[in-house]
């Protein structure tokens, strides 16, 4: 079986005289992304991983937080941004890794989670929520686990939700 992992993307500007498009990252969406990559790398240090991501600026600067220590050059597609839930799932049926990362925005995510499980959840910005994947089409899965990156400082950044 194959993994989806969903995440949100970083905590951005408010859109405040800013297009929606063009939000950038702010100091602790920044940490948190470098967190959750801290968290990424030591649990799939030995899995096959692709990164996908919106192209919004917000979700780019993410996703090449997170890939960066992989060495993996993110797809960026529209489809995320815009909620093309089938076009990316035969994008995703046909790809080879262990692992597919996706960040993205919501409602989308939640959405698309709840295609996969029938299940509701919210996503916080930095939030991952794990799916194991039975079939693409139709789409059929389950949540494995939820992590959140935690604001305190020490120890473990992270929690299982």
């Amino acid at each position: 079986m194959m993994e989806l992992w969903l995440i949100r993307h970083g905590k951005a500007e408010l859109g405040i005289g800013i297009p929606d498009g063009q939000r950038r990252l702010v100091d602790e969406g920044r940490e948190k992304s470098e967190e959750l990559a801290i968290y990424l790398k030591e649990n799939l240090w030995n899995k096959t991983v692709e990164f996908w991501s919106s192209p919004l600026v917000r979700a780019r600067q993410t996703v090449e937080i997170l890939a960066a220590s992989f060495k993996e050059i993110p797809h960026f597609k529209g489809e995320i941004a815009n909620g093309d839930f089938y076009t990316l799932l035969t994008q995703w049926e046909h790809n080879k890794a262990e692992v597919q990362i996706v960040v993205g925005h919501e409602p989308l995510l939640s959405d698309w989670v709840y295609e996969f499980t029938r299940k509701e959840v919210a996503f916080e910005t930095t939030e991952l929520v794990k799916l194991d994947i039975k079939h693409w089409i139709p789409p059929e899965g389950k949540v494995i686990e939820s992590i959140r990156v935690k604001n305190n400082s020490g120890g473990k950044k992270w929690k299982e939700k």
